[in-house]
């Protein structure tokens, strides 16, 4: 990293990049010996958010650094979080791969696709009820018509995130993945984040990506390899 220089972090408190960075500096310092080149003592929390913060990557983090790796759920349209861990209120366990519980105004149920709620531990589209609370969006600018197509016509009385994933019994929420990106198998539908957590664990591969594909893929490739 050289824009911000890495002594720019050593002097945080609480930091909040992506996790996409923090698999970055594990592939290419997977024991983390740098951070002994900088004071880290000041650092008090991590915040992490933009995708899904995948369990591997959690405790890599936590085991690093010593200090609470806390992984927060929001969007664009929502203006604030959705779902997070309300540290300088109250801190709850952390779980990972759990981005904690809704905060106070939100309602947020993970739904089969006849709109009914799922059982604990089962993934669905996680959805927010409505109305939304103050300060998330209510329109697109200029464009309420796509708003209301893509984000409010889905499930009657919701807001569609697009986020997929389960609760458990103690009301956390575990994001899996996107909706479009969940993969069709007997009758079965399996998150992205599903499939990458299920791969045996290997020291040197800091990522497991997974993507759905046609299910004509086998013709596909036959035609492709022929030609």
């Amino acid at each position: 990293m050289t824009s911000p220089h890495p002594s720019t972090w050593a002097r945080a408190r609480p930091c909040s990049p992506s996790p996409t960075a923090f698999r970055a500096i594990r592939k290419e310092d997977p024991k983390g010996t740098l951070t002994a080149d900088y004071d880290l003592t000041g650092l008090r929390h991590l915040f992490l958010a933009g995708e899904r913060l995948a369990p591997e990557t959690y405790h890599w983090a936590s085991a690093l650094l010593g200090i609470p790796v806390i992984d927060h759920c929001w969007q664009t349209e929502t203006g604030w979080p959705i779902v997070a861990n309300p540290v300088g209120i109250e801190s709850a366990p952390l779980k990972p791969g759990s981005s904690t519980r809704p905060l106070p105004g939100w309602d947020v149920p993970a739904l089969d696709p006849s709109g009914e709620p799922v059982p604990a531990d089962v993934d669905g589209a996680i959805m927010v009820k409505l109305p939304l609370p103050p300060a998330a969006s209510p329109a697109l600018w200029n464009d309420d018509d796509r708003y209301v197509a893509s984000c409010l016509s889905a499930y009657d009385g919701y807001y569609l995130t697009s986020d997929s994933g389960h609760t458990d019994d103690a009301g956390y929420i575990f994001v899996m993945g996107r909706t479009d990106d969940a993969i069709n198998v007997a009758g079965h539908r399996l998150s992205t984040g599903s499939m990458e957590e299920a791969r045996p664990p290997f020291p040197t591969s800091p990522n497991a990506p997974s993507s759905a594909w046609p299910t004509n893929w086998e013709a596909r490739s036959r035609a492709a390899s022929s030609s």
